[in-house]
């Protein structure tokens, strides 16, 4: 799936064996989570990505517009819930992320809402617009000293708009990246300070 290789490509950008040792993951199986994973169809080169690293995870997805209803009748939720069925130790959610519980290790936020024009243009209302609290959410479940959050945005001043809002919750910069084709992505993984 395009989509898929999208992803397992960008993932790699990164500098995951570094950020492996902050984990401490040798000994424990991490808890993941894909943030806005809309059909959870990352979840295969997320997993893949851990595997390839000697990692196991129990993955969540996590979607507050889960029953958005697609041209074949099947809602997100539906797509969601199959691509679940398909990882190792995969979970779907349909509900906002400010209402997740569960401590993670690792979170992703691919294209958080970070400025109100997508999140309209998404057709969410503007009452789902809490970026800061978004990210003080991800930086109080992720492990505190070791907890990974990787972010990508779409361009570099949704990236800088992000980066104000990390920065006040307390996470810093281990390495960002910028991918060019086959689409702009412009991303950064951090570490709970």
């Amino acid at each position: 799936m395009e989509v898929q290789a999208e992803m397992a490509g960008w993932l790699r950008h990164f500098r995951w064996k570094d950020a492996a040792s902050k984990l401490d993951a040798a000994s424990r199986k991490l808890i993941v989570a894909d943030v806005g994973c809309r059909s959870f169809v990352h979840g295969a080169p997320i997993e893949a990505l851990f595997t390839e690293l000697g990692i196991q995870t129990t993955l969540h997805g996590i979607e507050v517009d889960a029953w958005r209803r697609f041209t074949d009748l099947r809602t997100r939720h539906d797509y969601a819930t199959f691509h679940a069925s398909r990882l190792r130790d995969g979970h779907f959610h349909a509900l906002d992320f400010l209402d997740f519980r569960e401590p993670l290790d690792v979170a992703l936020l691919t294209e958080p809402f970070v400025t109100e024009g997508p999140l309209l243009a998404w057709g969410l209302p503007l009452s789902k617009f809490e970026p800061r609290r978004i990210f003080a959410h991800a930086h109080a479940l992720l492990a505190p000293q070791r907890g990974l959050l990787l972010v990508s945005c779409p361009d570099e001043d949704e990236l800088n708009v992000a980066r104000s809002h990390w920065e006040a919750v307390g996470f810093e910069v281990i390495h960002s990246s910028v991918q060019t084709t086959p689409r702009p992505r412009h991303g950064a993984l951090l570490a709970v300070r």
